[in-house]
């Protein structure tokens, strides 16, 4: 699903880490489940939780959790 969101075709590897809500918001937008968490120490804006740095997680069609972090 990650290589079909039109926000990662056009975004380089670090540009993608730079940009972690951009992604998030694609993913939604190509309906993939996207999941918070609260955690100590982290604010959420939109699908995206900032902190030390920035993260989203999602889960893919096979439920597996997978997160994208940013620094």
């Amino acid at each position: 699903m990650l290589a079909d969101c039109d926000a990662c075709a056009t975004l380089g590897v670090k540009d993608l880490a730079r940009d972690v809500a951009a992604v998030a918001k694609a993913l939604r937008e190509k309906r993939a489940n996207i999941a918070h968490y609260d955690s100590e120490g982290m604010t959420r804006d939109g699908d995206a939780h900032f902190g030390n740095g920035m993260i989203t997680w999602f889960k893919d069609p096979s439920g597996n959790i997978l997160n994208l972090v940013s620094a």
